[in-house]
């Protein structure tokens, strides 16, 4: 039987909590992209990042408050090498 733990990650959503050295299983093959313009959709990131590889998340973090973009996001993707290309 397996027990899933979630914390809060700041920003209204849960994700599982990391495993014994910090990391998440997902880490190496997330992308941080920084810059966005408050009307970047989640559409517009996959259409781009999607000619790099196969993307398995996208999301573009909100303020809880306002519902506002933050301006930036994370992706990720299905293989490590991906990230390391981009």
């Amino acid at each position: 039987q397996m027990t899933t733990i979630n914390s809060n990650n700041g920003d209204g959503q849960t994700s599982p909590m990391p495993e014994a050295n910090g990391q998440k299983p997902e880490d190496d093959r997330k992308l941080f992209v920084g810059g966005l313009t408050w009307d970047t959709t989640q559409d517009d990131l996959r259409e781009y990042f999607s000619s790099f590889g196969n993307i398995l998340d996208c999301s573009i973090k909100h303020d809880p408050t306002t519902g506002r973009s933050r301006g930036f996001a994370f992706l990720i993707f299905d293989r490590k090498d991906i990230v390391d290309k981009i």
